[in-house]
């Protein structure tokens, strides 16, 4: 009973942790390296007081829940942060001292590569599937503690207590992370809905205004070129007018990303082959491409969707500009695609600078750009709502420095 008393401690300490953990992660201002450093208190502080309330069943030998907080931030968080947490295992377990000390040295870095290797696989899976993933580790590192014990240091152990720490750390561990999954959900359903409110208040921006707008530009645009066909005009003036040209130009294609917004559900429906027109959109990006040195791959397998051609060639289009953008010293994209689960998912990766959690999240929302003042993020605002009016979705993953992975899913249109 006392093994229970003290695991059952340890596992409202990581409890209290997780939450406070999310209290932080609900506030949309925090960036990447804000995260790892709360991340790095929160689950440090839960390793700590674990380990301040162990269970010892003799003189050198200490139990308690310290895996399951390591074991989380090896999936949650940097490999840099989750490496340090070990480090911080190890050496509050060795001034404690005993021959315990040295199963933490021996299981953290095997374990530290094993969920490593994990990590890509658990990303792709969704909760579920991550609870088993993580409760089967959790298992394996249960018995990897108690064969040391009983291998190396031929140290019996009461077969209550081998049930009670395993039975308690796989409980544990399916608890943290339905909590931490839970959280993020509701987390993920916030942002959305504050992206949609956002959208709806473009929409009705863009019904009232953009027609307005776009008509007296369009008129002055034409005087502005007549005044450039003029006779006598100095070579400064003419660069002006030019200017003056290519900037009522990009004000009426933010005009027309606006209209995209007014009219949501597309009023023609198409039959889209997925192939030929990723391949024309990449007909369309190309000459961008060379100019700014990109190489665009594609794998491509042929599927066919419902939706406004036009428009699914747009958003395409953005994606790519957006790829290319992200480049400024060259690269790659390599654009896949594939069927699965009657869903076809489109991949497009590149090798560009990346974006934050932060930034992640914000994709999608008025006037948020990751273009340093260049850009208005209208671009992707399309992208999301020509994607929805399609039944579809977008996944981004991206990590600063390494690049940025776009799946767009829609579903198959079985064609007779």
């Amino acid at each position: 009973m006392g093994s229970i008393h003290s695991f059952l401690i340890n596992l409202f300490v990581i409890v209290i942790s997780i939450l406070f953990m999310q209290f932080w992660m609900n506030k949309r201002d925090i960036s990447s390296r804000q995260y790892e450093y709360v991340v790095f208190v929160t689950f440090g502080f839960s390793i700590i007081l674990c380990m301040l309330f162990p269970f010892k069943i003799s003189e050198g030998f200490i139990f308690d829940l310290r895996f399951i907080s390591f074991i989380l931030a090896c999936f949650y968080a940097h490999p840099i942060t989750a490496a340090a947490l070990g480090v911080l295992v190890a050496v509050i377990r060795s001034i404690h001292g005993g021959d315990g000390a040295w199963i933490p040295i021996i299981i953290l870095p095997i374990l530290f590569t094993l969920c490593m290797e994990l990590r890509p696989v658990f990303n792709r899976n969704k909760m579920y599937s991550r609870i088993a993933i993580l409760s089967f580790l959790t298992f394996l590192t249960c018995i990897a503690v108690l064969v040391c014990i009983y291998v190396i240091f031929q140290h019996p152990l009461p077969r209550e207590f081998v049930y009670s720490f395993i039975i308690i750390h796989v409980l544990g561990m399916i608890l943290s992370i339905y909590l931490i999954e839970f959280f993020r959900s509701q987390n993920l359903i916030l942002t959305r809905l504050i992206r949609m409110e956002k959208v709806e208040v473009v929409s009705h921006l863009a019904a009232s205004i953009s027609h307005e707008i776009r008509n007296p530009l369009t008129s002055s645009r034409g005087f502005v070129q007549m005044v450039q066909e003029s006779p006598g005009l100095q070579d400064k003036d003419k660069e002006f007018l030019n200017i003056a040209v290519q900037e009522m130009d990009r004000a009426t294609a933010i005009i027309h990303d606006y209209l995209t917004f007014a009219k949501p559900a597309p009023d023609k429906i198409d039959t889209i082959s997925t192939k030929e027109t990723i391949e024309k959109a990449i007909g369309v990006i190309q000459p961008l491409a060379n100019m700014n040195n990109v190489i665009i791959h594609s794998r491509l397998s042929t599927h066919h969707v419902e939706g406004n051609q036009s428009l699914f060639l747009q958003a395409l289009i953005n994606l790519l500009k957006n790829s290319i953008e992200a480049m400024p010293q060259g690269g790659e994209i390599r654009v896949t695609s594939h069927a699965e689960s009657k869903k076809v998912h489109i991949l497009i990766e590149d090798d560009g600078i990346g974006m934050t959690p932060l930034q992640v999240t914000r994709l999608g929302e008025p006037y948020f750009s990751t273009k340093e003042g260049k850009g208005t993020g209208l671009g992707m605002m399309v992208v999301f709502r020509v994607i929805e009016a399609m039944n579809g979705a977008i996944q981004i993953d991206s990590e600063p420095g390494i690049g940025t992975k776009i799946n767009v899913c829609l579903p198959i249109f079985k064609t007779c």
